[in-house]
């Protein structure tokens, strides 16, 4: 049974459609769930024959109890891998997300900071300007966290050996200058705003 399971479980093909990746993935909980028998079975048989005061039972060749457990391991390896990846797949998606969110949020901003119509604005104009400025500051401030976030999301992916490091690290590298390049322009704005 496990000689058969491992090749079921080390096929990583991505499936082209998404019905069909949730049907693998609904598989794949199914086999941990139902079919994959508990291990508890392994002494089972040895302790009940010394309670009986039988002979210890020997297994055939490569049914021993260390094939079995070793079968076992690689089993187990073979699922922790399947975790990390289920687990890479989640980040990389909740990165998608958030550097589209990010990004949809910035559009636009550096070409409103950049303006330059406080030039011909009366004091009362400026005012208001002033006051529209302060409250993009502190949108500003509030969206730091979300930059965090993103380059924290890309640091456990490169940790994790994401196989798509390359582009989530020039994504995350591009979004941490352009919030650097939104802060010194907003600093500029609010200096000629004073």
């Amino acid at each position: 049974w496990i000689k058969r399971t491992i090749p079921w479980l080390e096929n990583r093909v991505a499936e082209q459609t998404m019905h069909a990746m949730q049907q693998k993935l609904e598989d794949f909980r199914d086999y941990r769930r139902v079919h994959k028998p508990p291990k508890i079975n392994f002494n089972t048989l040895q302790t009940k024959l010394r309670l009986s005061n039988r002979p210890a039972f020997m297994p055939s060749e490569g049914k021993m109890v260390s094939d079995i457990a070793n079968a076992w391991k690689g089993l187990e390896q073979v699922e922790k891998e399947i975790r990390r990846l289920e687990r890479l797949d989640h980040l990389a998606e909740k990165f998608k997300q958030k550097s589209t969110l990010h990004q949809s949020w910035t559009t636009g901003k550096e070409e409103l900071l950049s303006l330059k119509d406080y030039e011909s604005a009366s004091l009362m104009e400026i005012r208001a300007l002033m006051r529209k400025h302060e409250a993009f500051e502190s949108d500003l401030a509030a969206h730091q966290d979300r930059v965090e976030q993103i380059a924290a999301i890309a640091q456990e992916l490169n940790e994790l050996d994401y196989y798509d490091a390359a582009t989530i690290n020039a994504q995350c590298q591009g979004i941490c200058d352009q919030w650097d390049n939104l802060g010194t322009l907003t600093q500029k704005r609010r200096e000629s705003l004073e």
